[in-house]
């Protein structure tokens, strides 16, 4: 299992993910669910599907115990992916449609809890 400490960048994250090294939402491994990605996302002021939320969320972490930036960049993906149940959300540029067409595509095999 690869855990949002081992993200490098994006493209390394797809490729993992299209290897089948990364079947599920990296957060989900450290006991999170639907419910408190829903509540840490209102910490950050912002859904975790909302635009502006990365980079808040970055904001945010950066600079806490244990986060450096390259970790609160890969710890704020992770919350992102657990929200979508993939990590092909991420690009830039992307509509709200291709975001969504990408993410129902190319799932997690196994999703974050309700709980």
């Amino acid at each position: 299992m690869i855990t949002f400490d081992e993200f490098l960048n994006e493209d390394e994250l797809i490729k993992l993910w299209e290897s089948g090294k990364l079947d599920e939402a990296p957060i989900a491994a450290k006991g999170w669910t639907q419910k408190s990605v829903s509540k840490f996302g209102k910490t950050i002021g912002k859904d975790p599907q909302e635009h502006g939320f990365f980079d808040a969320c970055v904001t945010r972490m950066s600079g806490k115990e244990g986060f450096d930036g390259k970790k609160a960049k890969g710890f704020c993906a992770s919350v992102k992916d657990a929200s979508y149940g993939s990590a092909h959300w991420r690009g830039k540029g992307k509509s709200k449609k291709e975001i969504a067409t990408d993410v129902k595509e190319k799932p997690f095999s196994k999703k974050l809890k309700k709980g």
